[in-house]
Parts: structure tokens; C-alpha cells; sequence
């Protein structure tokens, strides 16, 4: 098949031979996708690594209804899990 007319300078054309996944690839139209080396993650913030958040309040088992607290406060305990997530 001949190559349409424009197809050279077509966009999906060049997306198409830039990928190395396609079976079109083609090595000299992979380009980086930007002319200027990455700038990295940059420096972590420390503070989101600092353990004074203020406590979690307990979950207001005395809302539920009789049977569900006391089902909800077993089930936690016999568990170990935290009574909001037997909860939900």
C-alpha cells in the first residue's frame, strides 16, 4: 500500500512509530516526551511522617440499638479489631 500524501508529518503516524509496543515501532521517531530531564519527586515532607495527629474519637456504641452494641462491642473484642469497623 503507498503512503498517503502528508502521512510523513501525520501525528498518529508519529505516535504510532514512537511507541515500542506497536507493531509499527520504529526507533528513530522515539523521542523523550520532553526536552528537559526530569526534576524528580523532589524532598518528602516530614511532617506527614510525625505521629501528633489528634486521637480518634470512639465510636458512640450507646447510638446502637441494644442487640447491635452489644453485638458490635463482642465482635470487637473478640477480634481485635476497632469497634467502628466491626460497625460498618
Amino acid at each position: 500500500m503507498p503512503p498517503r500524501p502528508g502521512a510523513r508529518h501525520d501525528p498518529l503516524v508519529a505516535l504510532t512509530r514512537a511507541d515500542p509496543l506497536s507493531p509499527f515501532y520504529d526507533p528513530q521517531h522515539a523521542q523523550p516526551l520532553s526536552p528537559a530531564p526530569p526534576g524528580g519527586w523532589g524532598e518528602i515532607d516530614q511532617a506527614l511522617m510525625d505521629a501528633v495527629r489528634a486521637a480518634v474519637p470512639a465510636f458512640p456504641l450507646d447510638l446502637l440499638p441494644t442487640f447491635w452494641r452489644d453485638w458490635v462491642a463482642d465482635t470487637a473484642s473478640a477480634t481485635g479489631a476497632p469497634a467502628d469497623y466491626v460497625a460498618q
